[in-house]
């Protein structure tokens, strides 16, 4: 790694919320390094880093002191460093990054605010709810209604590669009483919610608040980069790879 070096187009970016043009030439400069260079990772990593924990998200610029709030907040229900709550997506930078959407703004009355929280012990009792309710449902002592029998079947065979890949997403698992863990949530969310709304106005229902828990950071990072490679080989000149990120 030649650290004298920095591309320019990484350069012109500002922060904290790139415009989605300067974006593109940045990642489409990066889509170059992916061919010559398949080890670029360092490049997007700092990326990370710097643009997606760290900083006041946009979903919160005209009001930051509300955002270390709600990570006090979360923080204090969940029993985790608050450091390690933080927003992605476009509630982060203002652009949203998942490829099928790129380059979408963000928009308080339709976007999501995605949390992410890095966190080993709130891991490892969201998975143990997970493969309890997973033995619940194919002991049928857990039955699914009829909306909700085509996603149960899904999760039950998507999230154990989650978890193997160091992460897991709460509204994957049935928030019932008897998963601990992931029943906190449905409390925790409605008191975020007015929180939000008391010092923004901004109105978001439970189904546009996501929470996705990692093992730890270089499971996030890991899944961060692969997003970001998605992103890349999506808008590389003439490029038809329809992958996506999750």
């Amino acid at each position: 790694m030649n650290y004298y070096e920095i591309k320019q187009e990484l350069l012109s970016l500002k922060h904290p919320y790139p415009k989605s043009k300067k974006l593109r030439k940045a990642f489409t400069s990066l889509s170059y390094l992916s061919e010559v260079a398949p080890d670029f990772s360092y490049e997007l990593r700092e990326f990370i880093r710097l643009w997606l924990t760290e900083g006041v998200p946009y979903a919160f610029s005209n009001v930051p002191y509300l955002y270390e709030r709600i990570r006090s907040y979360l923080a204090d229900k969940l029993y985790v460093f608050p450091k390690n709550i933080f927003i992605i997506g476009s509630g982060k930078i203002g652009t949203s990054l998942a490829p099928k959407d790129f380059p979408r703004k963000f928009n308080s009355k339709e976007s999501d605010l995605d949390f992410t929280i890095t966190d080993n012990k709130l891991f490892d009792k969201l998975c143990k709810d997970f493969l309890d309710w997973k033995e619940d449902y194919e002991n049928e002592k857990c039955k699914p209604k009829e909306n909700q029998k085509k996603y149960w079947s899904y999760n039950v065979k998507r999230v154990p590669n989650n978890i193997k890949r160091g992460f897991i997403d709460i509204h994957k698992i049935p928030a019932y009483k008897q998963y601990e863990t992931r029943y906190r949530f449905t409390i925790i969310v409605p008191v975020l919610i007015k929180l939000i709304e008391i010092y923004t106005g901004c109105q978001y229902s439970d189904r546009r608040i996501s929470f996705r828990i990692y093992k730890d950071w270089s499971s996030f990072f890991n899944q961060m980069e692969f997003n970001l490679k998605c992103l890349i080989d999506k808008i590389k000149p003439n490029s038809n790879n329809g992958k996506d990120g999750k």
